[in-house]
């Protein structure tokens, strides 16, 4: 899914969100999960552009935001992530 859209999952899938992006110089990707920087972990690996979720769980539910930036200006889009167990 790219972000912008919203997903409902079952526990226990993986989730992949990606965040296209473009510019001169290539802009910065930076991933929040309800307002907090994501760093890479077990569970939660920023690629690149994207944000992987493994094994989503109840308590991944949440606002993802993905923050783009360079010299020219910034920009964020989020997506809303529901987990059902």
């Amino acid at each position: 899914m790219n972000v912008g859209d919203n997903a409902t999952a079952a526990s226990n899938t993986t989730i992949i969100i990606r965040c296209p992006v473009s510019g001169i110089p290539t802009p910065v990707v930076i991933w929040e999960k309800d307002g907090v920087l994501l760093i890479d972990e077990e569970k939660l690996s920023v690629r690149g552009d994207s944000l992987l979720i493994r094994g989503a769980e109840v308590e991944d539910s949440a606002k993802y935001t993905c923050r783009v930036g360079n010299v020219a200006g910034l920009d964020k889009l989020s997506s809303i992530i529901k987990i059902i167990g």
